[in-house]
């Protein structure tokens, strides 16, 4: 897989992400009005975070930036795609704890809408890691060494 494949690949799986996110925090917030809660703040917090790894991917895609900078970039997306992953970890937990507490606690039952959300967050976070791993390819493909000139293939340079 080239690297330019590897970048729409990355670009179309921070994308679903960011669709999930979106989704599971519509869901919460406006459907069912939880208000701000630690999970929905997660959830928000890891949407950010896409959206940034997605503006990055996209430059990256579209060759805005500039070869020099391409390694910073390649960890720029690392970095964005780590922390929504990682906040998306943590909103996975609390609306774990929040869904048993809902049932138990508070008397409610659970709708097909709120396992949906669940199902989008869960689905987020597996294309964070498809994403993730993506950018560590990039990565290991921008740290190898440049191939030799063609003058010198099948030559003995040094003699």
């Amino acid at each position: 897989m080239s690297q330019s494949q590897r970048g729409i690949l990355g670009f179309l799986a921070i994308g679903a992400a960011g669709v999930g996110l979106l989704t599971a925090l519509c869901i919460w917030c406006v459907k069912y009005n939880v208000g701000w809660q630690d999970f929905t703040i997660m959830l928000l917090l890891a949407l950010l975070m896409a959206g940034l790894c997605g503006i990055v991917r996209l430059l990256a895609v579209l060759n805005v930036i500039k070869p020099a900078s391409k390694k910073g970039a390649i960890l720029a997306i690392l970095a964005t795609g780590s922390l929504s992953a990682a906040f998306t970890f943590a909103a996975f937990v609390i609306n774990t704890r929040d869904i048993k507490r809902i049932h138990s606690v508070w008397g409610r039952v659970l709708t097909g809408e709120m396992y949906f959300a669940y199902a989008c967050i869960i689905l987020s976070g597996g294309a964070l890691l498809v994403n993730n791993i993506l950018g560590y390819l990039e990565l290991k493909e921008a740290n190898k060494p440049p191939p030799p000139p063609a003058s010198y293939i099948g030559t003995n340079q040094y003699s």
